[in-house]
């Protein structure tokens, strides 16, 4: 039973993973990097926070060789090698963003020597770059979606832990009914044969004393007797 319902969780979780991908969608906007605006990609990443997407994002940088820097509040990576962007190093631009509602907002700003990749002038390169930034997503959607999951099944394991421990109770509590109720059924037929013994206990008692009172008379009329002769 545990594991169907674990496997029914999975399936529901799994259901909703699959709506969210589908809704991963890296976009092309504008955006403030390196002091103007330039061309960067814009991607949300459900489910996942702003400080995790933020983290992992750092070390896919590390990943690529880049030397992640930060300078006035804006992150970059320099002297960063994607082969499947250029065969140079590259400077990558980076900023997160919770998103409202849960979720966070990924802007990337790829910058070539000849200046930040798009889907108009560098079109390949922008179709690299925008796989790496949806393969990155998908990734820490999937990582985000597998923590919720791993903590609802440990929620679910500490609540079937505590309704099992409330059945045992229940059942124990069940069984002293039972037998204490036994005890007083068993009380009771003691009572009654009691009050019964009693009553005749009784009966006997005034026999007793009515024999007594007239043995009384028997001694009291023989003690005369003695008395009188002389």
């Amino acid at each position: 039973m545990k594991t169907f319902k674990q496997t029914t969780l999975f399936l529901f979780i799994m259901t909703f993973c699959l709506g969210a991908f589908a809704q991963i969608k890296v976009t092309e906007k504008k955006n403030n990097f390196a002091g103007k605006m330039v061309n960067a990609l814009f991607v949300e990443i459900p489910e996942a926070e702003e400080k995790e997407v933020m983290k992992e994002f750092k070390i896919l940088m590390k990943d690529y060789k880049g030397e992640v820097n930060k300078k006035k509040k804006q992150y970059f990576s320099i002297n960063t090698i994607i082969q499947e962007i250029s065969n140079d190093p590259i400077t990558v631009y980076f900023s997160v963003e919770a998103k409202a509602g849960g979720g966070s907002i990924l802007e990337t700003g790829f910058k070539l020597s000849g200046g930040f990749i798009s889907s108009a002038t560098t079109p390949v390169q922008y179709k690299s770059a925008s796989k790496i930034i949806r393969d990155f997503a998908v990734k820490s959607t999937k990582a985000a979606i597998s923590k919720s999951l791993e903590t609802a099944l440990k929620a679910k394991d500490n609540l079937s832990k505590q309704h099992i421990r409330l059945k045992k109770e229940n059942e124990k509590l069940n069984k002293s009914i039972v037998v204490n109720k036994d005890k007083i059924l068993r009380a009771e037929a003691e009572i009654k044969e009691a009050e019964s013994t009693l009553t005749t206990n009784n009966e006997e008692q005034k026999k007793k004393e009515a024999e007594l009172a007239a043995h009384q008379k028997v001694l009291e009329e023989i003690q005369k007797k003695l008395g009188r002769i002389k």
